[in-house]
């Protein structure tokens, strides 16, 4: 019991900041289009189950500011969802009066509309606004925005557990709106998925915590910030190549991001996405992978990659030319695959870290710290780091 109490008792210090009440404060003809194919309570409750999450959020509307601020009297709200127009006062405004009134409480706006350039912009530099996202009538979005405020609040301590970071840069939120609920769905559904060896309901609940938190940034600086604080903890870095540098377009930034990330972490997967398909050309110059965006495959290839560049679905051993030895779809399967992979292929895998990155996924983020830390020396012996890894599985079946 010790001993069990020592494996899972880590993973109750993740996730502690919870979003368990949401005000969404619009015009009652806004919640009407937010409502038109079903109720929003009823929408995210079905997300939530889906995914199998237990702590569904409730959605509380309020049609104007007056009763938005009556509500936050008599309720303690996690996160704030404001149209952008609100009827008795500017959203802008609002968002400064709640900033003013309740300090460090999350506002972000969604929109169904198309804003013009100069309210775009003003959103954007807002320092009262924390996100902004389209509404497309997908009510994942509901579930992507919840969770990026709770990955907001929470990856500082969850990051010093082994909690591990994706950063996604782009700053269209059109954009960006269509593909962060894919990445979440993906990310969740793969990590319930790769737990499902843990002995009860409970032990995998737990699991669910230690997740990838997904990060969103903008502009060159704030991602470049992103990297830096979070450099040991990084899966992933899924980056659009025109965004701000420096105050301005920069249509090159993503490149540049690229090519600093890759001289630090060259084994670091990096997914470059443009609608410039001559970026392709570049993006493999620089050994990182390519998505065009004016693929109509574009979000079915983004699920893809996600699948086979951060660790999820089955191993695949390969040797150093790049051939399929075997795959692994599960622990039992990958242990076998130890057992009688060839000297060179466990080398091979050891040096592009796949080994640590496939138990970081199954939210094993201490074992994965020391399998790391093998990894390097496997060429040095790799019969010895051979022997290491069995002993690591046999710790999980324990």
């Amino acid at each position: 019991m010790q001993e069990y109490d020592q494996r899972y008792t880590r993973y109750h210090d993740l996730m502690k900041y919870r979003v368990r009440e949401v005000l969404l404060v619009s015009t009652l003809y806004d919640f009407f289009v937010l409502e038109e194919d079903g109720r929003l309570s009823e929408k995210i409750f079905g997300e939530y189950m889906d995914l199998n999450l237990k702590f569904v959020p409730r959605i509380t509307h309020a049609p104007s500011a007056r009763e938005a601020f009556a509500a936050m009297e008599n309720r303690t709200y996690d996160l704030i969802i404001t149209m952008p127009h609100i009827g008795d006062m500017n959203s802008l405004e609002f968002g400064r009066l709640v900033k003013e009134i309740y300090p460090g409480k999350p506002v972000v706006m969604l929109t169904y509309e198309t804003l013009d350039t100069e309210t775009l912009n003003n959103i954007k530099n807002s320092e009262f606004i924390d996100g902004l996202f389209y509404w497309s009538g997908d009510s994942k979005i509901l579930l992507a925005i919840i969770k990026h405020i709770e990955d907001l609040g929470n990856v500082e301590e969850d990051s010093d557990q082994g909690v591990q970071v994706i950063l996604v840069v782009d700053d269209s939120p059109k954009y960006y709106s269509q593909f962060l609920p894919i990445i979440y769905t993906e990310i969740m559904k793969q990590t319930s998925y790769v737990t499902a060896y843990a002995v009860n309901d409970l032990q995998r609940q737990l699991r669910m915590r230690a997740r990838p938190k997904i990060l969103l940034a903008g502009t060159f600086e704030k991602s470049l910030a992103i990297i830096n604080k979070y450099k040991n903890n990084l899966l992933g870095i899924i980056v659009d190549v025109d965004f701000p540098k420096n105050g301005v377009q920069y249509t090159t930034a993503g490149l540049e991001l690229a090519e600093i990330v890759k001289q630090k972490n060259p084994d670091l997967p990096i997914l470059l996405q443009s609608e410039d398909t001559e970026n392709a050309a570049k993006a493999n110059d620089l050994q990182i992978s390519f998505l065009d965006k004016n693929s109509p495959n574009l979000l079915l290839d983004l699920r893809n990659y996600v699948l086979e560049n951060y660790g999820f679905g089955a191993f695949v051993f390969k040797n150093p030319q790049g051939k399929v030895v075997y795959s692994a779809y599960d622990l039992t399967e990958f242990e076998r695959g130890i057992n009688f992979l060839p000297a060179d292929s466990l080398v091979y895998h050891a040096n592009l870290r796949h080994f640590s990155r496939w138990f970081r996924a199954r939210t094993e983020c201490q074992l994965a710290d020391q399998i790391r830390a093998k990894e390097i020396d496997a060429r040095q012996d790799a019969e010895e780091f051979r022997m290491f890894l069995l002993d690591c599985i046999d710790q999980l079946f324990q």
